[in-house]
């Protein structure tokens, strides 16, 4: 298979939107929200219990769980606004970037790094609906790429042929730049 090569500048929205995506699937996001609704609606069953039992000494329970509920508002809050911070600070992320990708590996190229890498390296592709994101879990870290980078529409499907291949991928069901009516399948 010959090599695909994109070149594209990611945009704040793009960066940002990804990044918030990848936050959304992980265990740790869910338990913070998880946790912060149960601190609150704790706090507002126990203080409806109080009312009616007239017992006053206990409301110092009720603004514990309703201060520690509104903490972990907060740090959702503040997680939620990290990607845009953190696309302030990374001019990498944020200049032109170059990717190549074959059946040896992929090569990349941003503003301040140049390196390749095996397929290996990455376990997963997620296709939401403007780019794909190929995570490394091992540095915790992503690849970016959106799909207007594409020259065209068959390199993105070679594209989606390798991520089948190599990762595990989940891709929807019809490539952003397929035709309308064609429907990609996956190689067999």
């Amino acid at each position: 298979m010959n090599q695909i090569v994109v070149h594209f500048q990611l945009t704040r929205s793009e960066a940002v939107g990804a990044m918030r995506r990848l936050m959304f699937r992980t265990w740790q996001i869910w338990l913070i929200i998880a946790g912060s609704l149960v601190l609150i609606g704790s706090a507002g069953l126990l203080q409806d219990e109080f009312n009616q039992s007239d017992r006053a000494e206990s409301s110092g329970t009720v603004q514990l769980l309703l201060i520690l509920g509104i903490v972990y508002v907060l740090l959702l809050l503040s997680v939620f606004t990290a990607p845009g911070r953190s696309w302030e600070k990374n001019a990498s992320v944020r200049g032109p970037q170059s990717v190549a990708f074959s059946d040896y590996g992929i090569q990349q190229r941003s503003l301040y790094s140049e390196g390749a890498s095996q397929w290996v390296l990455y376990s997963q592709t997620f296709e939401p609906a403007e780019c794909y994101l190929l995570r490394m879990p091992l540095r915790r870290a992503t690849l970016v790429m959106p799909k207007r980078a594409f020259a065209s529409v068959s390199d993105e499907l070679a594209f989606r042929v390798l991520a089948e291949r190599y990762t595990v991928a989940r891709l929807r069901p019809s490539g952003s730049g397929l035709p309308p009516g064609q429907v990609w399948s996956p190689p067999h």
